[in-house]
């Protein structure tokens, strides 16, 4: 499943934090993979290092992907966080 997003957070710090902990959630036996893409490249959802080098800003679009048996209800949370304001 994929999904176009507008982030509305840098997504560093915490954010980061969160989204790597939302993608690895989906463990078990057959895990659901989740991966963010932004300008043509790939970053695994739950590698801290790699969702940093994408570099996302504030209202950049980036696509959300997954694939397994949780893959809707991983790209609708990681939907929800990105689409939120945080506010520290």
């Amino acid at each position: 499943m994929k999904r176009m997003v507008s982030v509305k957070n840098d997504i560093r710090g915490q954010i980061a934090i969160s989204v790597c902990q939302l993608a690895n959630s989906y463990t078990g036996e057959r895990p659901t993979k989740v991966y963010l893409e932004k300008d043509g490249r790939i970053a695994i959802a739950g590698e801290h290092s790699s969702i940093m080098a994408l570099d996302v800003k504030a209202g950049d679009v980036v696509r959300v992907v997954a694939f397994g048996p949780n893959e809707k209800k991983a790209v609708e949370e990681l939907e929800k966080l990105l689409t939120t304001q945080y506010m520290p």
